[in-house]
C-alpha cells in the first residue's frame, strides 16, 4: 500500500486540497473499502478545519468514492463487479468513437500530444514508476478525447474517467499489464496515424476490455 501524505500546505485552497488528498487516497488503497472516514480524525492528519473536510466529503459521495450509512458514518465505497464492466463497457463506446472522430478532426499538436504520452509511458514502464504509468496512461487517453474536438464527448469521457480512477490504478498494477497496456497503446496511435477508423475503435474497445478483466483480477 502507498503512504500518502494527507497534509495540507496550501491553506488558501483547502476546499480543494481536501478532495483531491482524500481521493488519491482512496484511490490508491490508503483507504480500504469499507473503512469509515471520520471528520475529526481526517481534519488533524490534514492540519485544516472540519469545514473543508466534510465539503471534500460530500463531493467525494456525488462522486461515488464514499457513501453515508446511517448509524455508522461515511465509509469508502466497495467495487462493484457489474457496475465497473458498466463502467468499462460505457467508455469503450465513448472512446471508440473520440478515436473515429480524432482520425477525423486531430492536428499534428494533437497526434504531438501523443506521441509524447507514448514515450512517457515507455519511461514510466521501464524504470517500474507504476504511479507514472497510471498518470502517463491517463495523458494518452486525454489526448484521444481531446482530438476528438467535441467538448461534449471530453466532458462525458471526464466524468467517466474520474469514476473509472481507482480501478485504472489497481489494472495497472497488475503483473505484466503496464507492458501489454503500453503495446496495447502503441497499436492505437499506429491505426489513428494511419486514419483506419474501424481499426482504432476496434483496438480502443479490446484494450478497454483487457482493463476491465485486469481490474477484474485485481479484485480476487
Amino acid at each position: 500500500m502507498d503512504i500518502i501524505d494527507l497534509k495540507i500546505r496550501d491553506y488558501k485552497n483547502a476546499r480543494e486540497a481536501a478532495f483531491e488528498k482524500i481521493k488519491e487516497a482512496i484511490i490508491k488503497g490508503h483507504f480500504k473499502p469499507g473503512e469509515k472516514l471520520v471528520e475529526q480524525t481526517l481534519a488533524q492528519e490534514m492540519g485544516v478545519s472540519r469545514t473543508p473536510v466534510r465539503e471534500a466529503i460530500r463531493r467525494l459521495e456525488a462522486e461515488g468514492f464514499v457513501i453515508s450509512i446511517p448509524r455508522k458514518g461515511v465509509v469508502v465505497s466497495r467495487a462493484d463487479k457489474e457496475e465497473i464492466v458498466q463502467l468499462y463497457s460505457i467508455r469503450a463506446e465513448l472512446e471508440g468513437l473520440a478515436a473515429r472522430w480524432a482520425i477525423e478532426n486531430a492536428d499534428e499538436d494533437d497526434i504531438q500530444k501523443l506521441d509524447e504520452a507514448i514515450s512517457r509511458m515507455e519511461e514510466t514502464v521501464a524504470s517500474g514508476d507504476l504511479d507514472g504509468v497510471v498518470q502517463s496512461n491517463a495523458l494518452f487517453h486525454d489526448a484521444i478525447a481531446q482530438a476528438s474536438k467535441s467538448r461534449i464527448l471530453c466532458t462525458l469521457l471526464k466524468t467517466l474517467q474520474d469514476n473509472i480512477q481507482r480501478f485504472r490504478f489497481q489494472s495497472l498494477h497488475l503483473p505484466g499489464r503496464p507492458e501489454a497496456a503500453l503495446a496495447e497503446h502503441k497499436e492505437i496511435i499506429a491505426a489513428i496515424k494511419e486514419k483506419k477508423a474501424e481499426e482504432a475503435d476496434r483496438l480502443l474497445k479490446e484494450h478497454l476490455q483487457n482493463a476491465c478483466a485486469a481490474a477484474l483480477a485485481h479484485m480476487k
